[in-house]
């Protein structure tokens, strides 16, 4: 099997970024910036295709990535992830291990985390996802099999995520379509490197809007279950976030089910 990662960025003036994410494998690199070219480049003898456009969001990113890539496994990134030494090894070895897995959840180290909206997923165990157990994991986590997902039609949403309209959730919603198609998912041990969560595209602090958000990707990700789905989400938040009683997080998770509802 053969890796890439495929990296989404903004605003890269050069190929520095490949040191300091530690990229060791073969990579797609999406820089969103004010230019529309491709350059494909040697890196440490891995192949590097650097795609620059002038269109915006992170799932048109991460789309892109897929379409430009022709690995057996995609890795997903942002810019602030630093790649461990034998990343591409840990993973494809977990491929290996489980081998009928069609996408595996790895670890991250968070660095400088701002964030409480209800705690980072670490494995512990290798063990299968469902629904109820896979919501909490981000894109940067997610390897894949580029195959499976090009036969299932499964891309990232261009409504949800940084650049995008609604501000985050696409990873959430994407795993969910895996989910739905039939696919096999697991987590895994195997940490991948560390990540800066010192600063956030799209998080703002908890208020109105993050549930309001929550409550359009909770919808779209669960479109027969999300009565379930805000009751269980608004009683876990409501224990974290003490400002915001259960009942209150529900009427704002059922108007952002609203807007989305609307959209038009």
């Amino acid at each position: 099997m053969r890796l890439q990662v495929v990296v989404s960025t903004m605003d890269q003036a050069d190929y520095s970024l490949l040191d300091k994410m530690n990229i060791q494998s073969d990579a797609v690199v999406v820089n969103q910036c004010d230019r529309n070219e491709v350059a494909e480049l040697d890196y440490k003898g891995h192949k590097i295709k650097w795609i620059s456009m002038t269109d915006r969001g992170v799932g048109l990113s991460r789309n892109t990535g897929i379409l430009h890539s022709d690995a057996d496994v995609i890795l997903f990134a942002d810019d602030d992830m630093q790649y461990v030494d034998g990343y591409a090894e840990g993973v494809l070895g977990a491929f290996r291990e489980q081998a009928d897995a069609d996408l595996i959840c790895f670890n991250i180290n968070l660095v400088n985390s701002t964030k409480n909206i209800g705690g980072h997923r670490n494995n512990t165990a290798c063990k299968k996802l469902s629904a109820f157990n896979s919501m909490r994991y981000g894109a940067t986590l997610i390897a894949v099999r580029r195959k499976v997902i090009l036969r299932e039609r499964i891309m990232f949403s261009l409504l949800f995520g940084g650049g995008a309209e609604f501000s985050s959730g696409e990873d959430s919603i994407f795993l969910k379509q895996c989910l739905d198609s039939g696919l096999k998912l697991y987590c895994h041990t195997f940490c991948l490197g560390d990540v800066d969560d010192s600063q956030s595209s799209w998080f703002k602090g908890i208020n109105e809007k993050f549930f309001i958000d929550r409550g359009m990707v909770y919808r779209t990700a669960f479109p027969k279950l999300y009565p379930l789905i805000f009751l269980y989400y608004a009683w876990r938040n409501s224990k974290i976030h003490k400002d915001y009683s259960l009942m209150y997080i529900y009427q704002l998770f059922v108007e952002g089910k609203k807007t989305i509802e609307n959209y038009r």
